[in-house]
């Protein structure tokens, strides 16, 4: 059973799981599907059209009306998911916006239309996430920091506070800067994610450019998931 609050509004076309949290003053809306055990804080917003110009119209029903239009992209939420205060979530205009499970989204983060995340990725507070982005499995972005769209982040990488991502970031790399520049390897994520003995081999297969089906699992899962989901430009 899910707790959804009196004041929230809840568009025609939207598919709820079980046992979501959804907290005041949230508007879900558009061909939205969310999974279960989510929270979704106060002043949320989810489903709206991408900002791509001449949408959405005056003369069109909103979204949240009984009849308002069923569009073919939407949003996918999976599982487990913290979605918190004021953040917004685009449809999507060429592929539905998806995110995986377990993902943490801080107050204010914003992510655009077309635009794929992995699982458990952590999108700071007032993180600005372009259209057309795919951002790999356990992945931070920095509190303020901005992704071009069009751009993509590897997973286990780290995109710095305030720093401006404009093209890619390869797997496991920490990035800083106006527009970002690499830093230096993940080292901290590569060991939460297969250990201490495993994070030494992991990191010089990095240095030499080994090919990413060589990566121990979970890792080379999390890369082939990634370069899947990487939109070019149409």
């Amino acid at each position: 059973m899910n707790q959804i609050h009196p004041t929230a509004i809840i568009g025609p076309h939207v598919v709820i799981g079980d046992r979501n949290v959804i907290g005041p003053y949230v508007v879900i809306t558009g061909t939205t599907r969310i999974g279960d055990d989510n929270w979704i804080g106060p002043g949320v917003n989810i489903g709206e059209r991408g900002d791509i110009l001449g949408t959405p119209s005056a003369e069109e029903t909103p979204s949240w009306e009984p009849h308002s239009i069923r569009h073919e992209f939407g949003v996918e939420i999976g599982s487990g998911n913290v979605i918190k205060e004021h953040v917004t979530l685009h449809a999507g205009s060429h592929r539905h916006t998806s995110i995986g499970n377990s993902c943490y989204l801080m107050p204010r983060s914003h992510l655009g239309h077309d635009c794929w995340l992995g699982d458990n990725v952590l999108l700071s507070p007032s993180a600005q996430i372009a259209g057309h982005v795919s951002i790999g499995s356990r992945t931070v972005i920095g509190m303020g920091a901005l992704v071009h769209q069009f751009s993509n982040v590897g997973p286990v990488s780290m995109v710095g506070m305030g720093c401006c991502v404009r093209g890619n970031v390869d797997t496991c790399r920490t990035v800083v800067g106006e527009p970002h520049r690499v830093s230096g390897i993940n080292k901290v994520g590569i060991q939460r994610l297969v250990g201490e003995a495993e994070a030494k081999n992991v990191m010089n297969s990095l240095r030499q450019k080994t090919p990413s089906s060589e990566f121990p699992e979970p890792l080379r899962s999390m890369i082939l998931s990634w370069e899947e989901q990487i939109v070019h430009r149409h």
